[in-house]
């Protein structure tokens, strides 16, 4: 069941949403941060959405090393074999198969940060999940990661297999950190995929008990840049309507709002740099309706917008204040209605964290209005 955003706040206000130790032994199976799934649910409303379509897991590729090789301190064939059986499974491959690992979308943690099993997975056990490679949107090269033990190292090769070069070894190659210059906390890498233009590639790497990071490594150098923290990923490459979305990214967010007074899991789209460009929503049907108005021009079918009663929305008194509405809006067209209890100046204007004289409250819980909004005992 996942964990709605307002309903959890005060779970997060009594056990705190710093970070925890990220120790795998403690993570069921059901806990897995999966980069590369969809929701089957959603996979009608994502084929009329470009740069989001459905896709099955990566294509099978009997000659290369499979899911059951890649475990934990496993080793890949060295890096000349292992572009030769990518090469020659990617020529056998469909252009659907190529297309197929761009076009999908990381899916949903369940539940968020508000319940301790949220916790990413460390980067060695990802890397192991699937063998991470990415072909360029020109069909001209693909990068892959080498795998060798915890360490991973980032390799380009023509489509052929050929003229393969090493561009980047976390071990001895230093990044552009969050904080500073230095080498990756984490050696693991996972998630590569090229930028729209073939210029740069992504990919991640553990960085935090609740999150992983994304980098950026310009083709040619050696220092890939942080991006962004994110538990997933995808580039668009494909908006026709607003061309100027294309290079930008969908990232799945483990955010903290302090507005909310909580941690949680969105998706959010953000530039080829990282730079916020607003929240999409938090679950996958959020996204397709965003791309479906931003990139085809085909108008999205937005759900019921909420009911919000208009006493709500003309300040009643309400606990040491007054109740102002202050919705989130999503880049989707829908909105999370959201309460907070202001001091009467502060009915207008931008809202900050100290203007608020109690958690923020849903519109659910003032369906109890009277027993919500009481003021304090004397």
């Amino acid at each position: 069941m996942r964990v709605s955003v307002l309903g959890a706040m005060m779970t997060v206000a009594a056990c705190g949403g710093g970070p925890r130790p990220s120790t795998a032994a403690a993570l069921p199976a059901a806990s897995a941060v999966s980069t590369s799934r969809l929701p089957s649910a959603s996979a009608s409303a994502l084929a009329s959405a470009p740069a989001v379509a459905p896709s099955t897991p990566n294509p099978s590729f009997p000659n290369a090393p499979s899911n059951a090789d890649r475990l934990p301190n496993g080793v890949d064939p060295p890096a000349p074999e292992l572009a030769r059986l990518l090469a020659t499974e990617l020529k056998q491959s469909s252009e659907a198969d190529l297309l197929g690992r761009a076009k999908g979308l990381p899916a949903p943690r369940d539940p968020n940060d508000n319940n301790p099993w949220s916790l990413a997975l460390p980067g060695i056990e990802l890397a192991a999940r699937e063998l991470p490679f990415a072909v360029a949107h020109d069909r001209k090269h693909f990068a892959f990661v080498r795998r060798e033990g915890e360490r991973g190292t980032l390799w380009l090769a023509a489509i052929d297999g050929n003229h393969l070069r090493q561009l980047f070894d976390p071990e001895h190659d230093q990044a552009k950190l969050h904080e500073g210059r230095g080498l990756l906390p984490s050696a693991a890498l996972f998630d590569v995929q090229f930028s729209a233009d073939d210029r740069a590639i992504y990919f991640q790497s553990e960085e935090w008990a609740t999150s992983a990071a994304l980098y950026r490594l310009e083709i040619g150098q050696r220092q890939p840049s942080f991006v962004i923290a994110a538990n997933g990923y995808r580039v668009l490459s494909d908006c026709a309507k607003r061309p100027a979305l294309n290079g930008s990214l969908i990232a799945y967010r483990h955010t903290y709002d302090t507005l909310l007074v909580s941690a949680y899991d969105v998706y959010a789209l953000v530039s080829a740099r990282g730079k916020s460009q607003g929240l999409i929503g938090p679950e996958p049907e959020n996204v397709v309706r965003f791309l479906q108005g931003a990139c085809t021009g085909t108008k999205p079918e937005l759900p019921p917008a909420p009911v919000v009663p208009e006493r709500l929305k003309k300040f009643p008194p309400c606990q040491v204040g007054v109740l102002r509405y202050a919705p989130v809006h999503f880049l989707d067209g829908t909105q999370l209605p959201v309460f907070y209890v202001v001091g009467p100046q502060y009915k207008t204007g931008r809202l900050t964290l100290e203007m608020l004289g109690a958690p923020p409250i849903s519109l659910d819980d003032l369906e109890d209005f009277d027993a919500v909004c009481a003021p304090p005992p004397p």
